[in-house]
């Protein structure tokens, strides 16, 4: 997946009840209509400059391809019921001719081969059904051999978090690894703790916040991908009980 770098709902707590403002524009085709639109707060943010005006600038120079820009899932559901949160873009995405945006497909990386066996025979859904961002837009600046997220950018880019979230408006807030569920205390404070918040269904910002591991190959290290699979079938219970759309899983 071309997004940087995280589930399961304990016995006892009950799915928090959500109130759903929006029609149930559910088809056997997709969720809603908002997939492969390009809305106008998306060509508002590719504008954005703020970062590389900072000195030291926060985001990456490269000589060849020049600044890093806001990358976004073109292909995504802009009405998505799921949202998903991940850390930042990746080089790849921001300076390969052919990508230029944020990557949802399993021939991109390790991560997004797990990744997207998780959304189409874990969850059910595929990479139109859902949104996909990171907590920061843009590669950030390379140090030390790494781009590295500094909490000057997290902090400077949450406006702009912000507006995707209430934009797309979902019902379903996943964040994929500890950085992106610690962004997101810049648009509404929580007090969860990873360990313990993972793969449970939380209140936060009028929505349900269910955080998981990453899919990175690194992650699976730490949770194995049985037990992100597992996680992410809990997740999928959730979405059924709040009358989120599902596809059929395929047969195995």
């Amino acid at each position: 997946m071309g997004a940087g770098g995280g589930h399961l709902r304990g016995d006892d707590p009950q799915a928090p009840e959500v109130s759903d403002m929006r029609g149930d524009d559910h088809s056997e085709t997709g969720m809603g209509h908002g997939a492969g639109r390009d809305p106008a707060w998306r060509r508002e943010m590719r504008r954005c400059t703020k970062c590389r005006q900072m000195d030291p600038p926060l985001i990456h120079y490269d000589p060849e391809g020049g600044w890093a820009h806001p990358l976004f899932h073109e292909e995504g559901n802009t009405d998505a019921e799921v949202l998903f949160i991940v850390e930042a873009p990746n080089y790849a995405d921001t300076y390969d001719p052919t990508k230029q945006r944020l990557t949802v497909r399993p021939d991109t990386d390790p991560s997004g081969r797990f990744f997207d066996h998780i959304l189409r025979h874990v969850l059910g859904l595929k990479p139109e059904d859902v949104y996909v961002t990171n907590a920061v837009l843009c590669l950030p600046r390379k140090r030390k051999g790494r781009y590295y997220v500094l909490p000057a950018l997290v902090q400077a880019c949450s406006e702009n978090l912000r507006r995707i979230l209430v934009e797309v408006d979902p019902k379903v807030v996943v964040t994929q690894g500890r950085k992106a569920l610690h962004a997101i205390k810049n648009i509404e404070r929580h007090r969860l703790e990873f360990k313990e918040a993972v793969a449970k269904p939380h209140e936060w910002f009028g929505r349900i916040l269910f955080p998981v591991y990453h899919t990175s190959a690194l992650a699976r290290v730490t949770r194995s991908a049985r037990q992100q699979e597992e996680d992410y079938a809990k997740l999928r219970e959730l979405l059924q009980e709040l009358g989120c759309f599902v596809r059929p899983l395929p047969a195995t």
